[in-house]
């Protein structure tokens, strides 16, 4: 059986006698790794083998291609409400905030199949085998300032 990782965390560790300091990208030393697309687009499980001039790191996901304020903006004028809760690939989002909703759209994240292109092309992943999300669950991020800012909105 193979592990894989796909957290997201801040990783860091000593390497080649410096400090390693990951922010949104995921260990590249020859584990699996699954790179998540978006709610609507496939996830990639990859063999990575990135080396030292890649900082023994690849892409953890999609990545954002916009603003959660863009996001949102555009995804109001372009999207409703349940035309998000239901994706591309036929899955189901289950998200109680609404600006959430619009925040995290697929349309605010880069093509997934582009960012594993890249990835093979510079040899650093090779695809192994591809997810489809068939349920989503969305949540607001519950840290010390997104709660506050959430009491004075009047919520819990």
């Amino acid at each position: 059986m193979t592990w894989f990782s796909s957290s997201t965390a801040v990783h860091g560790g000593w390497a080649n006698g410096g400090y390693l300091h990951r922010k949104g990208a995921a260990p590249g030393d020859g584990r699996d790794v699954l790179i998540a697309g978006t709610r609507g687009t496939p996830s990639y499980l990859v063999a990575a083998h990135a080396g030292p001039d890649a900082g023994h790191s690849v892409a953890h996901g999609a990545g954002r291609k916009m603003s959660r304020a863009d996001a949102l903006r555009r995804g109001r004028a372009k999207h409703t409400v349940e035309e998000l809760r239901r994706t591309p690939v036929g899955s189901v989002v289950v998200c109680g905030d609404r600006q959430l909703l619009f925040e995290e759209a697929p349309t605010a994240y880069k093509r997934i199949e582009q960012v594993i292109n890249d990835l093979v092309d510079h040899g650093l992943a090779t695809p192994v085998a591809t997810t489809i999300p068939l349920v989503t669950y969305k949540t607001p991020d519950l840290g010390p300032a997104s709660r506050k800012d959430r009491r004075r909105r009047g919520r819990p």
